[in-house]
């Protein structure tokens, strides 16, 4: 446990704290997505317990296939789809549920499900639109996004996860098993460093461990239910490592220490809530309870 708990806390060399922003101690949070229209809620839910979410307060726009970040005080909800698509960057507080403010803008408008990551420092915005745009969004002071870098292909329907250093983009409606890497640490295009085990077009972001990245269901020739990762510190091809209670693509992750958690997403009978995924052990996933509202697809992915 020594040298699991070390890599999480003290890790520290990027100034940022000793605490890991890619994975959350106590809560975990979804915002905005498509609930029966799209919708401006957030919720919020305990990591510990199977109790379910509460609503926490109210994006700036209700809107869907929104990307979502966490920074060391607020979280993020870029982009999305409201009537139109739009180019919004909100944050709301973790200490309060007062509300989300519209603090900058991307640096372009886009939904169609795009991809995400996070630096210590940064939120990322990937893709979406067939767009190859990688963004970056200051946590600290500058909001507003700009232009650093560009995927591998223009593309939408993709996810994303995060490793200390890096951002992954993963499927995607031109390659629908392509991993793309591309580096937080200075402003470069992606490259294609590995494939997924089964190809995946409007699957998942959010969800990594202290070693692997995790993609979970999405659509490829019919709704799918697979959970599969792949070990973003070798760039390896992903494996088959468990499955989700239902088929259905649409879903987004947040992650703490030993747990990934799938927050709403479905098929055409319907939606799911909140289930949980072991890093320790894979398998199949659990129920972890109920977000609010119904038939939930498309919400940003948050943890603290």
């Amino acid at each position: 446990m020594a040298n699991f708990y070390g890599s999480y806390i003290g890790f520290g060399s990027s100034g940022a704290g000793s605490v890991d922003l890619r994975f959350g101690l106590t809560y975990g949070y979804s915002s905005g997505g498509n609930r029966s229209g799209s919708s401006n809620i957030i919720d919020y839910f305990p990591i510990a317990a199977t109790t379910g979410s509460v609503d926490w307060g109210d994006l700036t726009v209700a809107r869907s296939s929104i990307i979502g970040s966490s920074g060391p005080t607020h979280g993020y909800s870029s982009g999305g789809w409201a009537g139109g698509h739009s180019d919004v960057i909100d944050r709301f507080p973790w200490a309060s549920n007062a509300g989300s403010a519209d603090v900058g803008d991307l640096t372009l408008a886009r939904a169609e499900s795009p991809g995400g990551s996070q630096s210590q420092t940064h939120g990322y915005h990937h893709g979406g639109n067939n767009t190859d745009r990688i963004d970056r969004y200051g946590f600290a002071a500058t909001f507003t996004a700009t232009d650093v870098g560009n995927l591998t292909d223009a593309c939408m329907g993709i996810g994303g996860y995060s490793s200390l250093t890096h951002g992954y983009s993963i499927g995607g409606n031109t390659d629908n098993t392509r991993i793309d890497k591309y580096s937080h640490v200075a402003s470069a295009d992606a490259s294609d460093v590995a494939n997924l085990w089964t190809g995946m077009v409007y699957g998942s972001n959010g969800m990594q461990s202290l070693t692997h990245g995790y993609a979970f269901g999405g659509h490829v020739g019919g709704y799918l239910d697979t959970i599969q990762k792949n070990n973003y510190i070798t760039d390896a091809d992903g494996t088959d490592v468990g499955n989700l209670s239902t088929t259905g693509n649409s879903s987004n992750g947040c992650s703490s220490l030993a747990t990934g958690f799938c927050m709403g997403g479905g098929n055409v009978s319907g939606t799911k809530g909140i289930e949980s995924i072991s890093f320790v052990s894979d398998g199949d996933s659990v129920d972890h309870g109920a977000l609010t509202g119904s038939d939930i697809t498309s919400v940003a992915g948050h943890e603290h």
